[in-house]
């Protein structure tokens, strides 16, 4: 019965800190870029699924990033495992594995030539076997949403 209080008590309590680490640190020059994005679909993104619209999304710090909807009704973490170099310029995106229907965030490129490579949740690795399983060893299909200037 304690652990069930406990639980929903320390989610709370970490989400508001990591919120309000994040609001102190959107000032901060060292954070990064932050994007403004309408994604067009349905997708996951760390643990979370997240309906299509428009995000911010930015570095805190090395490997973090905060998403936020338009509409305010998601705030949250994600993290990254390792930075990826790109060997041209492009523009700022993000990039999805596809399983069926279903969208994984995969990569974040917040500027043109640094990008970083998203944990797999326990979802995506399901969702990746039963794509191989079923379809004779296929791969996700990748799909970039580009960021668009506004």
């Amino acid at each position: 019965m304690k652990s069930q209080i406990l639980k929903p008590f320390m989610l709370t309590f970490i989400v508001g800190v990591a919120l309000i680490l994040t609001n102190a640190t959107q000032s901060n020059a060292q954070s990064g870029p932050t994007i403004k994005i309408k994604i067009p679909f349905d997708y996951t993104a760390g643990n979370k699924n997240l309906s299509a619209g428009k995000y911010s999304i930015g570095r805190i710090f090395e490997g973090v990033f905060v998403i936020r909807s338009e509409d305010g009704k998601f705030a949250g973490l994600v993290t990254a495992l390792c930075g990826v170099q790109s060997r041209s310029n492009s523009q700022p995106k993000l990039v999805f594995n596809r399983y069926g229907d279903e969208y994984f965030l995969s990569q974040m490129w917040l500027d043109s030539s640094t990008g970083s490579q998203m944990h797999k949740s326990k979802a995506e690795r399901r969702a990746d076997a039963n794509t191989r399983l079923a379809k004779n060893n296929a791969k996700p299909q990748v799909v970039e949403v580009i960021v668009k200037i506004e």
